[in-house]
């Protein structure tokens, strides 16, 4: 928080919980911050830390990842055309907003002008969830793979979508038996993104599928960087890594 609230924060805290005022940390009062001992140049106004935001730990221990503020400008532009956001379209997020994915996309939904619909999977259940969207005129819905494979496998044969025009997933491969269930129950001219990315990097690739496009496939690519963005893999010393 701001120094000016962590007094206040204090006391309304568990004794020993930490409130760390975020001013003493990235000094956002100046234009240029000049390199510590070991860095490569000073951090322009775009690239200092805006917000911390933690991994899921599927790795190894959960990590804080530093954020700076060209980061949200950047994610918002690749999302949205990624997702096809318009100003007057309606979204629904099925992410927890304490995590990257979640967090992400809500904002980038808001800042864009469009509609947030929330929805609670967890207490709400499944069962809900399709005529849910269906009275909230949900156009753009963005959830896990896991989340969108359990959902389509209990939706009634005989269910069809009318205003549900993308359904954007992450997390974990998407197969085309996925995609060819999920368009059961869609109009000819919707689609499904896969989505690629990373609590580190945001958005990394993606790709938009109809049926057509994942006949006899198996598990789907996730497609392209964002316009405007490369990827280039590393090693632990910086260099190029190759196909070996």
């Amino acid at each position: 928080t701001d120094s000016d609230s962590a007094s206040a924060l204090r006391e309304r805290l568990e004794t020993g919980v930490r409130v760390v005022a975020v001013e003493g940390i990235f000094p956002h009062d100046a234009k240029t911050v000049e390199p510590r001992a070991g860095t490569a140049s000073a951090l322009t106004e775009a690239n200092i830390p805006e917000f911390i935001i933690y991994t899921s730990g599927s790795t190894g221990t959960p990590k804080g990842v530093a954020h700076p503020g060209r980061y949200w400008p950047q994610f918002t532009k690749s999302w949205t055309d990624c997702v096809g956001l318009k100003a007057f379209d309606r979204a629904m997020v099925l992410y927890g907003l304490s995590v990257s994915a979640g967090l992400n996309r809500s904002l980038s939904i808001l800042t864009s002008g469009a509609c947030l619909c929330l929805y609670d999977v967890k207490s709400d259940g499944f069962e809900n969830l399709a005529a849910w969207i269906e009275t909230q005129r949900v156009g753009i819905l963005s959830m896990p793979t896991a989340l969108f494979r359990s959902w389509i496998s209990v939706l009634p044969a005989a269910h069809r979508f009318g205003s549900l025009k993308t359904i954007e997933v992450a997390t974990e491969p998407l197969y085309a038996a996925d995609v060819e269930r999920a368009f059961r129950h869609l109009t000819p001219d919707s689609r499904i993104v896969n989505l690629y990315g990373a609590s580190e990097a945001g958005m990394i690739a993606s790709a938009a599928f109809s049926p057509d496009d994942v006949r006899d496939a198996g598990i789907l690519p996730v497609g392209n960087a964002p316009q405007g963005q490369a990827i280039e893999i590393v090693r632990d010393d910086g260099t190029p890594a190759g196909p070996d």
